[in-house]
C-alpha cells in the first residue's frame, strides 16, 4: 500500500513478545486510570487513537464528536506503518494502550480486540469487508476505508491506442499490449526493485489469493503438501511477470516507487502493478486524467482472473480500555454522522467500506470508482500476504533473482517453496 498497503511492521516476534507481556501488572495501572484519584465521581474523558494513516480530516470529525459530547476528549496520534506494531508493543509493556487503533495485524492482536459484532453499524457494511476482521465468529474491527490493487492503467493511452475493453486473460493482456506498441506507447511501467510489496506481496499475492483456500494453502505448503512448481497459477504468475519485464521501461529493479506513479500519471507508460491510493499523485499531478484499475490478468480463465484484490482498513477497540463504550460510541460517529460520512468520501478522497456512505468521482477519483464498481458486483478477492507476511520480503529478493535472469521459473517456484517449508 502505498505503500499504505505497506505496513512494514515486525510480525514473527510479535506474537511471543505479547505473550511476554504481563496483562496483570503494568495494564492493571491503565484499567485503574480513569478517575485518577479512585474517587467515582465523574471526569473528563480522553479517548485516544493510534492510526497510522495520516488523515487530517479526523480533527474535524473530532472536534464534533467533542461538541455533541461535553466532557469527552478525542486524541489523536499518527504512526508511521514501519513504526506502528514496535510502538504499540511498547505502550502495551507500559500499560499505555490507545483506547482505539488500526487493527492491521488481526490473528496477532486479536485477543487485544473488542468484540463489535452488535454495533449499528454492522448491517452498513458490504458483506466482503468482513471476513478481514472476523475471528472465531466475533467481528473485531470496524472496516472503514476500502483499497484494491492490480493493473492501474491510463485510460486516455488505452483510448487512442484504440482499446474498448479491458483485458481479463493473458492471452488478451498480450493483445492490448501489442495495440499500445503499435501506437509508441510503453505498455507498462515496473517498479521491482521494491521486494515487498511490488513483488512478494502485491505480485504474488496474484496467485495465492486465488487458490481455493489460501490459508490452507499456505499451512500445506509449509508441510510440503502442496507444491507450486506445475501449479498453473503459479507458472501463469512468472509468465506474465516476465512479459511485464519485456514490454516495460527495462529498469524494473532501479526504478523506485515514485518514478513508476510518475511515469504512469504523466502518460510514459500506460500500465503498473499499483492501487487506488495512487488516485492522490494523479490528482497533484494531473488532475482530470481519466484513470482506472483492473485485475491483473495471468492465466485464461476469466474465472479466476476477473477479481480485484481487496485491502480493508479498520480500526479496533482496545477490549481492556476503560473507556471502551465511549469509543465505541466515537467509531459510530465516525461512519454514520453527516460529517463523518462528508469527511470520508470528500476529505479523505477514499471508498468507504459502508454502502450508506456513497463515493462521487468528483472526489474520489475514477480509480476509486473502478474499485467500487468491483466491488458492488462482489468482483473482489480478499489479500492473502498477511497470511505470509512474515516471508514476503524473501520471496520478494527470490522474484527479483527472476526478473534479472538469474534464474529460470522451476528454480523460482522451488526456492519459494523452501521458504514456506524453512518458515517456523
Amino acid at each position: 500500500m502505498k505503500q499504505i498497503w505497506s505496513v512494514g511492521c515486525t510480525v514473527i516476534i510479535l506474537g511471543t513478545l505479547l505473550s511476554a507481556c504481563s496483562s496483570s501488572g503494568n495494564q492493571s495501572k491503565t484499567d485503574q486510570a480513569s478517575n485518577g484519584d479512585g474517587s467515582n465521581k465523574q471526569k473528563e474523558v480522553t479517548i485516544r487513537v493510534v492510526e497510522y494513516k495520516n488523515l487530517e480530516g479526523y480533527k474535524d470529525i473530532a472536534r464534533e464528536f467533542e461538541k455533541q459530547n461535553p466532557g469527552v476528549k478525542v486524541e489523536f496520534s499518527y504512526v508511521n506503518s514501519i513504526d506502528f506494531d514496535p510502538t504499540l508493543k511498547a505502550r502495551y509493556a507500559a500499560g499505555d494502550m490507545p483506547d482505539i487503533f488500526n487493527n492491521w495485524n488481526v490473528d496477532v492482536w486479536k485477543d487485544f480486540y473488542e468484540d463489535l459484532s452488535d454495533q449499528p453499524w454492522v448491517g452498513d457494511l458490504y458483506e466482503g469487508t468482513k471476513g478481514f476482521v472476523t475471528r472465531d465468529g466475533k467481528l473485531l474491527g470496524m472496516p472503514y476505508i476500502i483499497e484494491g490493487a492490480g493493473l492501474v492503467y491510463n485510460k486516455e493511452l488505452f483510448e487512442k491506442a484504440g482499446i474498448t475493453a479491458t483485458p481479463k486473460t493473458f492471452t488478451e493482456l498480450k493483445a492490448v499490449t501489442q495495440k499500445l506498441e503499435d501506437t509508441g506507447t510503453q505498455p507498462f511501467v515496473n517498479s521491482y526493485g521494491e521486494p515487498l510489496f511490488q513483488l512478494g506481496a502485491h505480485f504474488f499475492n496474484n496467485a495465492i489469493a486465488r487458490v481455493d483456500n489460501p490459508v490452507q494453502f499456505i499451512e500445506d505448503l509449509r508441510n510440503g503438501k502442496a507444491h507450486l512448481v506445475g501449479n498453473p497459477l503459479f507458472e501463469g504468475m512468472l509468465d506474465v511477470l516476465r512479459f511485464s519485464v519485456e514490454h516495460g521501461n527495462h529498469k524494473d529493479l532501479t526504478t523506485d516507487g515514485t518514478t513508476q506513479a510518475n511515469d504512469l500519471v504523466n502518460g510514459k507508460a500506460a500500465m503498473a502493478l499499483q492501487g487506488n491510493w495512487i488516485q492522490d499523485s494523479v490528482n497533484k499531478s494531473n488532475p482530470g486524467l481519466k484513470m482506472g484499475i483492473m485485475p491483473y490478468p495471468f492465466m485464461d480463465d476469466i474465472k479466476v482472473n476477473d477479481k480485484l484484490n481487496m485491502q480493508i482498513y479498520s480500526l479496533a477497540v482496545y477490549n481492556k480500555s476503560p473507556n471502551k463504550e465511549i469509543a465505541k460510541k466515537f467509531l459510530n460517529f465516525l461512519v454514520t454522522s453527516d460529517i463523518g460520512k462528508k469527511t470520508l468520501v470528500e476529505g479523505f478522497h477514499q471508498v468507504p467500506a459502508m454502502k450508506t456512505i456513497k463515493p462521487v468521482e468528483q472526489f474520489v477519483g475514477p480509480i476509486n470508482m473502478d474499485l467500487l464498481s468491483y466491488l458492488e458486483q462482489g468482483k473482489v478477492v480478499p489479500v492473502a500476504f498477511w497470511d505470509y507476511f512474515p516471508i514476503a520480503t524473501d520471496i520478494g529478493h527470490v522474484l527479483q533473482k527472476f526478473v534479472a535472469n538469474k534464474s529460470n521459473s522451476t528454480q523460482t517456484l522451488e526456492e519459494i517453496e523452501t521458504l514456506f517449508k524453512n518458515w517456523r
